[in-house]
């Protein structure tokens, strides 16, 4: 397997984000209900702000990249993302997955995207759950969230949410990485 580099470590490009899978899988499989946790929702308010931000996004600095083989679309920057380096050479991220997707995921499921970044998964997974189910994606950075929305736009994604969340527990902290 192709190794890259992501989140600290050295990890397959096979990997699935953890939370993903659990929702995913979760009605199949009968786990204990998780400890509770304060679950108060910790919003922004600034989804004037956000809307303006996407509203005004760039698209003369970006490309327009085809994943071989498919009619999907994602808006590339000049960012060194080893993501986007991938699509920008028309090649899917992470294929592999999609069969596990697939095993897991079926029309009609509501799934969330728990760090979506530009909508990779999202896109994949709008496909399986089809017009009757629904992806949520939660990606907390706001550059990365405004490409998100732009790329779900490009490829007519309509079963689809971008929320600009970051999902966890703990003391609550806004990063900003432009």
């Amino acid at each position: 397997a192709d190794e890259r580099w992501y989140g600290g470590s050295m990890r397959s490009s096979v990997r699935i984000p953890l939370t993903l899978l659990l929702v995913a899988c979760s009605k199949h499989h009968h786990a204990p209900p998780p400890p509770p946790i304060d679950s108060k929702p910790r919003v922004l308010h600034d989804e004037a702000e956000i809307e303006k931000y996407i509203s005004e996004f760039p698209a003369d600095q970006y490309k327009i990249a085809t994943i071989d083989g498919t009619e999907t679309r994602f808006y590339i920057d000049t960012t060194n993302d080893v993501i986007k380096r991938v699509l920008a050479r028309g090649k899917h991220w992470e294929v592999d997955r999609v069969p596990l997707f697939e095993r897991c995921i079926h029309a009609g499921d509501y799934v969330l995207d728990v760090g979506a970044h530009i909508g990779t998964s999202t896109i994949d997974l709008s496909a399986i759950v089809g017009d009757d189910g629904h992806v949520y994606s939660f990606e907390p950075q706001k550059k990365i969230h405004r490409e998100l929305v732009m790329n779900l736009r490009l490829d007519h994604i309509t079963n689809a949410t971008p929320l600009r969340f970051a999902i966890g527990d703990g003391d609550p902290r806004i990063v900003h990485m432009e």
